[in-house]
Order: C-alpha cells, then structure tokens, then sequence
C-alpha cells in the first residue's frame, strides 16, 4: 500500500488548522439548529423526525432511563443507540431537546473525522470543502434529527475509514486496537455490520505488508471486535435462559436460542428481506402471513420460529428461488444506490404533513441516473487518489453488502456522503490542479457563512408543511406541486 511522505507542521498551519475546526464546529451546529427549528415537527412524544424508525430506539433509552427492562430485557433491538439515549436522560431528565444536542454534537464529530480523514487524502483545502459540505448536506440534518442511530453509525463508518488509513500509515497496534473496538461499537448499533468485519480485517492485512505482524494486527482486530461484544452477548444468554425458564417452558412454547451476539434483528430483518413477498425494502409482509399480525408477537410460534431460524429461512429461499433471488438483489441494490442522490438541492429537504415526516428511505429525489454519475465520481477518485484511499472501499463495499444481504436502504448510502465529497475533490483536484490553494482564515469564514446562508434558504424555503390535495400531492399556496412530488415514494 502507498503511503504519502508525512509532512512537518508549522505553526501557521498549526494556527489554520485550528480556526479550521472552530469554523467547522459553529458551522454544523448552526445548520442543525436552523434544520431543527424550521423542519422538525415539535411535540411529539416518541420521535423527532420518524416514528417508524425512531419509537423503538426512544421508548427503549426510556426504559432505561427509568431503571427498567425494555420488553423484559429482551434483545429485540440494537443496544448501543437507545443505551446512550437512556445514559443521557437519566443524567438530564426525559426531553427531546437533550437527545438534539446529543446527535448534533455526533453529527458533528462526524464533521470533524471527516476533516482529518480529507487533510490525509488530499490537503488542506480540499479537507476543509469536504467537511464544510458534509456540515450542511441533508444527511446531516435528518441523522442528527432522527433518533435511531444512523448519526452513530455514520461516525463509525467514517471512523473506520480514518483508522485504516491511518494503519497504512503507521502501522501501529493502537490503531488496529481502535479499529476493533470501532467495528465492535458499530456493530452493537447495528447488527449487520458483523459483516464488515471480515472486510477490515482484509484491509488491515492487506495495508499492513501481508506478513507476520500485519497478520498479527489482524488479529488485534477480530479478538478488540469479539471483545467489544462480548459483555453483550453474555448479558443476552443470561436474560434469554431466563426468559425460557419462566415463559417458553411453562407456557409450551418454542424457546428462544439464548446465544444472540447482539440483536434478533439480524435474523428476523434477514427472513422479512428474503423471501418470495419481499420487494427489497424493509416489509413486515411474511409477519402477517397466514392472518398474523405485522408486529412481532413474541407468542406466535411462527414469529418465533423467525427470531430462531431466520437465517435459515432466508437461505432457503434464496436456494429454492435462484431466479428471484438475483432479482430481488438487484432490487435491494437500486434502492441502496438512491441513497447517493441526497445530498444538497431543496427536494431533499423534508416536506410533509404537520406533525409528521417521511424517512430518509423516501427522500430520495427522482434524478434518475444521477447515483451513476455519482458512482462513477466514487470510482474515479479511486483510481486517481489510489494507495490509502483504496482502503476507503471497506466502509463502502460493506454497506453495499449490508443492503445486499438485508434490505436496500438509501439511508446507508447516504451515510457515505462524507467519503463521496473526499472521492469526489479528489477528481477535482486532478483535474484542475492549480485551483487548489492553502485555505487562509478569511476564505474559511467567506466558506462557511455563504454554505450556511444556502442551507438556510433552502430550509426556510421549502421545508413547512403542506396540505395534502385528494389524490395524496401537496400542493403549495400557489397550487403548484411543492417540491416534495419531486420525490420517489413508495
């Protein structure tokens, strides 16, 4: 792997670096408090932005918060979002309010890794773009407004591609340390991304000279990783023993398996997404099958046998059905891929009913192509920045893998955002390769305010609700289509 010469600091970059990071700082908490005033819906009880994907994640870090089991303590859900939720309101009290501080300070952490991981790459000016541009791009706003997690899970990603560029560097075992602790934490946020594992650990060995101590580091990784789940995983062999013993056995049902490493949606989302009802995207079709309801009733044996067996379920379909298989992955794919037409134009910006907003899933703009064009960006950066930003392939081909194996989420896409702007100025600057120069203080502020004064436009303008007309559009006071018609819905 090709490593760049590392450079001396001096103290005048010392100095911009650091008015850098002031910069990026008030300019992503400005724009998530301008997102927040003008387009999320206020008092709501279970969500800021999504009851769909939010209320399990709040009702659970409530639970907590109050020092109680959450469906009995059963692993129903990812535990690291809605643990934190819990930590935050016991400490400060139940409020909506705390939890958007909470993810816009996330959101822009995620600004500032974005920042180091770019100035790794390609320098400072092109760092401070790629970073400028993530504080105020639509995945920002709606992670940091949406309580599920996805504002962690987008920091991990994006944390991992730091580290493992920053092991092909150095090629210490701290960072392969760090990068096993990361994928661990990311996983209890996300179950899938058990998948990604193996990709790091590639990546760690391939960047580290394929001999013995990079096979070595490798190891660092799996065994911080297994250890980061470990707690969990025996906390849910406890709860679940329990469990069969006093509910399975008395009330003759199917027990449910006591080893979880994480979550039962691993499985249970696995079985929703592969089968022969299944449309790609996240359905509970199976679940209400045969007159069942569509939400998990942990007494339905057919429910439970999901839970159990979903992986199973899966491959058997997936080996019955070739055929359909291959087309519902394609399907998956397209789905996943509109993920990477959010960005920054004012469709994507959310419209809706008072009092409620779609999900990120259903942003997703009608420029058809415009992904490809998007793709093609991602795979020419690629090729022109080489080395170390090939490392940057394990955060994207793995969320690809997720949407692969699961559902197609454009959500997940949408995640990569900040790797894309990387990719992307690194055409740029190929391209135009004396337009680059050392950012000074006054360009950084010139930067920042006129990115915030768009972004702030763009929400003002077209981020209040709209009536609803009979055929289900919303039209505006004009009675023209508002922007939101311009949008994919299903």
């Amino acid at each position: 792997m090709v490593t760049r010469p590392a450079q001396i600091p001096t103290r005048r970059d010392s100095s911009r670096a650091s008015f850098a990071v002031v910069v990026l700082i008030l300019l992503s908490l400005a724009a998530r408090f301008v997102f927040a005033r003008a387009a999320v819906p206020q008092g709501l009880a279970a969500t800021v932005y999504y009851a769909g994907e939010s209320a399990p994640v709040v009702e659970q870090g409530r639970a907590t918060a109050a020092g109680e089991l959450w469906h009995d303590g059963l692993p129903l859900n990812d535990p690291l979002a809605p643990s934190l939720f819990g930590l935050l309101w016991r400490l400060v009290g139940p409020g909506m309010v705390a939890a958007l501080l909470a993810q816009a300070a996330v959101v822009t952490l995620t600004v500032l890794v974005t920042w180091v991981l770019a100035r790794r790459l390609l320098g400072a000016t092109a760092a401070f773009l790629a970073a400028a541009l993530t504080a105020v791009s639509f995945p920002a706003d709606a992670f940091a407004a949406t309580l599920d997690g996805q504002a962690l899970y987008q920091l991990f990603l994006v944390l991992t591609a730091l580290l493992l560029v920053e092991w092909a560097r150095h090629k210490r075992a701290v960072v392969a340390l760090a990068l096993g602790v990361v994928t661990g934490l990311a996983t209890l946020t996300r179950s899938e991304h058990i998948v990604i594992l193996p990709l790091a650990v590639l990546a760690t060995w391939l960047a580290g000279g394929r001999g013995r101590a990079a096979l070595a580091s490798a190891v660092i990784v799996v065994v911080t990783a297994l250890a980061t789940l470990a707690p969990w995983t025996a906390r849910n062999y406890v709860i679940l023993t329990a469990y069969n013993d006093a509910v399975a056995g008395p009330l003759g049902l199917q027990p449910l398996g006591p080893w979880v490493t994480v979550s039962f949606r691993g499985p249970l989302n696995f079985a929703l997404a592969n089968n022969a009802r299944s449309d790609g995207s996240y359905s509970r079709r199976i679940l209400a099958s045969a007159g069942r309801s569509s939400t998990l009733d942990l007494l339905d044996p057919g429910h439970r046998d999901l839970l159990n067996h979903g992986y199973s379920w899966g491959r058997l379909f997936v080996r019955s059905h070739p055929a359909g298989a291959a087309a519902l992955a394609g399907r998956k794919l397209v789905l996943y891929a509109r993920g990477f037409r959010t960005g920054f134009t004012g469709r994507d910006l959310p419209l809706g009913l008072p009092g409620e907003r779609r999900s990120l899933d259903l942003y997703t703009p009608s420029l058809g192509g415009v992904e490809l064009v998007v793709l093609a960006l991602v795979a020419a950066g690629l090729v022109v920045l080489g080395g170390e930003a090939l490392l940057l392939l394990v955060p994207l081909a793995g969320t690809a893998l997720i949407s692969l194996l699961w559902t197609g989420q454009a959500k997940d896409a949408a995640a990569l955002l900040p790797l894309v702007l990387i990719l992307a100025l690194g055409v740029l600057r190929r391209v135009f390769p004396r337009a680059e120069r050392a950012l000074g203080w006054p360009a950084m502020v010139l930067i920042a305010a006129f990115l915030f004064a768009a972004q702030y436009s763009a929400v003002r303008l077209v981020s209040q609700p709209q009536p609803a007309s009979s055929d289900g559009q919303s039209p505006d006071a004009s009675g023209k289509l508002s922007l939101l018609d311009l949008g994919e819905q299903r």
